[in-house]
């Protein structure tokens, strides 16, 4: 038996969450959360200094030290991360606002992977398997592998899979646009269309088109693969490649509530499919008044009536 040093270090168990900060990722179980880069940054800093209060001038230097960053967009950060790890305005599990000081990551964090090793078994055999194994025991990968008869190997890689869905012949492209934020908050920034993508892309009929196709289509426009994608800038980037279906969504104040809109386009003609409205009572409902809309909105792509209520079952969760 040979061993190897252990390529997993440094991953963070918190919950039901695993933080795998090489590959700027968070899972919840088996499935990858969805967040924006700055928002996954900033949940590093604050999980790997868990022991101390984090300023916000440090947080703002750490997550863009070249450049001047608004508290704004750091009260950005850490609304979307509460949003996704399930803080709420009653409950502050994960992380806590210090006044005057800035925040603290304050739930219990298990550190796995650091001084471990993986003993490698290779079986003599013209046709091998190559079985990784933790030492602790508790994670087994099995890798199909063709070896020498001498039972020789070169190079063994170890890597964590996120659940990307994998595209099929069936679904047809779905461009998704920025949101329409007219409530002049920017914490609505960005996080909005990673929702609806997120649940968009669970559906059998269409399939989001990734943002490294959307840069490609965009430069070939614009010279500028990071425009901000607004609705008539995502119907021509949509034409482009050939799609036949976008998505755009607004939000817009009513009193303390919010009312969340999204809406299918004929990319060529510009008309409009069919509409999805929905109200959220207040800032902290927005994403899940917004994730149970965009569910409505998969099942009305699958043909569903236009009476599907706002909160279908969720779909089976893919098995590992």
């Amino acid at each position: 038996m040979a061993t190897i040093p252990s390529a997993l270090k440094h991953i963070y168990e918190f919950g039901p969450f695993r933080l795998d900060p090489q590959k700027r990722l968070l899972l919840r179980g088996s499935e990858p959360v969805p967040l924006t880069p700055k928002a996954i940054e900033t949940l590093i800093v604050l999980v790997e200094s868990r022991d101390r209060v984090v300023s916000k001038d440090h947080l703002m230097k750490t997550l863009r030290p070249d450049s001047f960053v608004e508290e704004s967009n750091l009260s950005q950060n850490i609304f979307v991360l509460r949003k996704a790890l399930g803080d709420s305005t009653q409950e502050k599990r994960y992380i806590l606002t210090v006044p005057g000081q800035g925040y603290q990551f304050t739930e219990r964090v298990r550190e796995i992977g650091e001084q471990q090793e993986l003993d490698l078994v290779v079986e003599s055999r013209t046709h091998s398997q190559v079985v990784v194994r933790q030492a602790s025991g508790s994670i087994w990968l099995r890798v199909a592998a063709l070896a020498f008869s001498v039972g020789l190997i070169g190079v063994v890689g170890v890597r964590w899979f996120s659940h990307r869905p994998i595209p099929s012949n069936g679904r047809a492209p779905l461009f998704v646009a920025e949101f329409t934020n007219a409530t002049g908050d920017t914490v609505f920034d960005d996080v909005l269309r990673e929702v609806v993508k997120t649940e968009l892309n669970r559906s059998p009929i269409v399939e989001v088109v990734d943002d490294d196709r959307m840069s490609d289509l965009l430069r070939s426009l614009t010279d500028a693969p990071d425009a901000h994608l607004t609705p008539d800038l995502t119907r021509q980037v949509c034409r482009r490649g050939q799609g036949k279906l976008m998505m755009e969504g607004t939000i817009k104040p009513q009193g303390s509530a919010y009312v969340i809109e999204l809406a299918a386009l004929d990319c060529t003609s510009g008309l409009v499919q069919f509409r999805q409205q929905a109200e959220s009572r207040n800032i902290d409902d927005v994403l899940s008044t917004l994730s149970k809309l965009a569910a409505a909105t998969r099942l009305r792509l699958s043909g569903a009536p236009a009476n599907v209520p706002l909160d279908p079952a969720p779909l089976p969760t893919p098995s590992v």
